[in-house]
């Protein structure tokens, strides 16, 4: 089978396009032509599959769907659902009206598992970028007859999360927009302003003070070794992002951040409310409680936190051990275990994991606003007192020579 982009017009006379799978461009053609679109052109789409399967192997998160395109999979499917098109029909017109490579490959799997009879969680793979919570979800959903019910929640998860990343990106952007700014004037002025007056201050031949002279030589430095410096910082973070994850060395790292000050905090309670609320749709789905944890901590993207949660579920069926007293000993300063209490005694515990979420939640967003509030004030000082110790530094000798004079 190819894949061949028709482009058709419509009433108005304005040009559309549509894909077809056929077995040549006259096949897709008479595809066109039976569903009664007037055909312009057809052009066969060329794909590259051995590089397709080079990148699949060795990096993976580049043929996988984005976050933004798995929500746009379920809205589209969710609507179409629910106007009763069922559901072999649905991924065929979603199919044909996908643009993006990634996404068409996706939903012709998709397609074609179906027709062949197979359930659709069986096709939600995390080779396609699904986590494991939204196959069980899905899953779920097929065996209650409540697919779109499944879809619905589905949805309201990844947009809740898509908001609350996009609020947290939008209030992290100009302090870091700023510290890019500050860290380049400085660097300007130490390898272009300070060299040109270094010049003129050593030619009046006297002594300069050591303030002046610390400030020549840190800028010789940057001016011979800056560049070098930015590079190593550079392959750094790559090298950390890299090794951050591994199964291994990604548990010490994330250890690691969750004890920074304040941003620590912010992690635990980001993990924490993806958690919470995952457990919650989980028991929601009619799963039970302990395969509702495992679900919940493999979604947790801190590998720290996933090991330690994801003892939860072993603890409580090796030794019987309560989830409010394991959640005690896992975060002692907070009063979830206390909820959980009260959630496994009066038998709404999903109520209360939606509830811990919500928190959690709350107080993410408050430690974030406090961090940017923090940080504003404090990034304009540090550049201010850059800038102004910078200018005394030359000037001290100018006034020097101006006195003599």
């Amino acid at each position: 089978m190819h894949e061949y982009t028709i482009t058709y017009k419509i009433g108005d006379g304005t040009k559309k396009k549509v894909i077809y799978e056929a077995v040549s461009k006259s096949a897709a053609k008479s595809l066109a032509l039976d569903d009664g679109l007037h055909v312009v052109s057809i052009n066969e789409n060329f794909k590259l599959s051995g590089l397709d399967r080079f990148l699949a192997k060795n990096f993976p998160s580049v043929v996988r769907l984005r976050k933004k395109t798995i929500l746009v999979f379920f809205t589209q499917l969710f609507f179409l659902l629910e106007a009763e098109v069922n559901l072999v029909s649905a991924l065929k017109s979603m199919k044909r009206g996908a643009k993006d490579n990634k996404y068409r490959k996706f939903l012709s799997a998709a397609y074609k598992g179906i027709s062949e009879g197979k359930q659709l969680s069986d096709l939600l793979t995390p080779n396609f970028g699904f986590e494991p919570e939204i196959q069980m979800q899905i899953q779920s959903g097929e065996r209650s007859g409540n697919l779109v019910s499944a879809i619905k929640t589905i949805i309201d998860r990844l947009e809740r999360e898509s908001k609350t990343k996009s609020a947290v990106a939008k209030q992290m952007a100009y302090p870091v927009v700023v510290i890019i700014i500050m860290i380049g004037v400085v660097y300007y002025i130490l390898t272009n302003v300070v060299p040109s007056l270094t010049d003129i201050l050593t030619e009046t031949g006297g002594e300069l003070p050591q303030i002046t002279i610390a400030l020549i030589n840190i800028s010789t430095f940057a001016e011979a070794y800056g560049l070098q410096i930015l590079g190593g910082i550079i392959v750094f973070v790559f090298v950390l992002l890299y090794f951050k994850r591994k199964e291994f060395t990604g548990y010490y790292i994330d250890k690691v951040f969750l004890k920074l000050p304040l941003f620590g905090e912010i992690n635990m309670l980001t993990a924490l409310t993806r958690y919470f609320y995952v457990a919650s749709n989980m028991l929601a789905g009619e799963i039970p409680l302990i395969n509702a944890l495992e679900i919940a901590a493999k979604s947790v993207s801190n590998k720290y936190m996933k090991k330690e949660l994801g003892k939860f579920p072993l603890d409580i069926k090796s030794q019987g051990t309560s989830l409010d007293i394991l959640m005690a000993n896992f975060n002692p300063t907070s009063t979830y275990s206390d909820l959980v209490n009260t959630g496994l005694t009066t038998g709404k515990i999903e109520e209360i994991f939606e509830k811990l979420s919500q928190e959690s939640l709350e107080k993410s967003d408050a430690k974030v606003k406090t961090l940017t509030t923090m940080m504003e004030p404090v990034i304009t000082i540090v550049l201010g007192g850059v800038v102004a110790l910078i200018v005394f530094s030359l000037f001290i000798p100018m006034f020097a020579v101006l006195d003599s004079m």
